[in-house]
């Protein structure tokens, strides 16, 4: 998996830094006390204080479920979803079908539940929009192609731009002991099933096994930081506003913006494709005109 372009600044902010590490094992070497750099510099504020988290429903015992009547009406935890690992689908298998077909065993509608617990005011209005992506792997039986960035996927089921949708009247924001968790959501297949192997944004997939990643943050997504001089980076590597010069790009969508202070949280699921036309397994690819 190619790494996250950010690391490149990193990189950069490092690299006089690296210089002086190695002086100063030189110096230590011969005995001499070891100034400290008088360069570090620190941010005092914290904008973003609350990171943003994947939620699913947990399995509960009778016994938490007995303690957790005597405090509240009923245990917090968000609807039930599709959750994340290996997708089953109930020995319903997933077919690659022909051009004019669709899979009938394709995935149902689901959530994608997500929280962040910063607040704008005393109303528990939500600080942060929160965006999310969907990443596609080919499994390590497959040969992957070289890539620049992640390989964003299924934007006609979750758009890179639009953010998790408020949760209202949630019995997951009744949150014991703890504060408001304010569960936002996307729902994906609202319309039409989450035919994962024959609508990638309108395109199939060849048949085999995937890693679907779900990645959300509660910043814009990340945009490069523009070139400089060693010596910018080192004395000078904040703007007044707080944040890294960027370059004059798009967004990079997929990629958190971790010099923006961003949190993010990622979870995967795991499929597999079959070809309807050479597989044994009990595919159910049917005519889009058929009724």
């Amino acid at each position: 998996m190619t790494a996250f372009p950010f690391a490149r600044s990193v990189a950069r902010l490092g690299r006089v830094a690296g210089q002086r590490g190695i002086a100063a094992l030189a110096t230590l070497a011969l005995g001499a006390c070891i100034i400290p750099d008088a360069s570090v510099q620190i941010q005092l504020s914290r904008t973003n204080p609350g990171a943003v988290r994947l939620v699913q429903p947990v399995p509960i015992s009778a016994e938490a479920y007995a303690a957790c009547d005597a405090v509240s009406e009923a245990c917090p935890l968000v609807d039930r979803t599709l959750p994340f690992g290996l997708i089953s689908n109930e020995g319903r298998p997933f077919c690659v079908c022909a051009a004019n077909e669709r899979d009938l065993n394709a995935l149902a509608e689901f959530h994608i539940f997500v929280e962040d617990p910063d607040l704008a005011d005393d109303e528990r209005t939500p600080l942060d929009s929160i965006l999310g992506a969907l990443l596609l792997y080919p499994a390590a039986d497959q040969t992957p192609t070289a890539l620049d960035v992640p390989p964003v996927a299924y934007e006609n089921y979750l758009p890179t731009n639009q953010p998790a949708r408020r949760v209202q009247g949630s019995v997951y924001d009744d949150a014991i002991e703890r504060p408001s968790p304010n569960v936002k959501q996307w729902t994906l297949g609202a319309e039409s099933s989450v035919d994962l192997c024959n609508n990638n944004n309108g395109a199939p997939l060849s048949p085999g096994t995937y890693t679907l990643q779900v990645v959300v943050t509660d910043r814009p997504w990340f945009i490069p930081v523009a070139d400089a001089p060693d010596s910018e980076w080192l004395y000078d590597p904040w703007k007044v506003d707080g944040l890294f010069q960027r370059e004059n790009v798009d967004p990079s969508p997929g990629i958190p913006d971790l010099p923006g202070e961003a949190t993010y949280d990622t979870e995967s699921y795991v499929f597999r494709c079959y070809d309807a036309s050479t597989s044994d397994q009990p595919c159910n690819c049917r005519s889009v005109s058929a009724p």
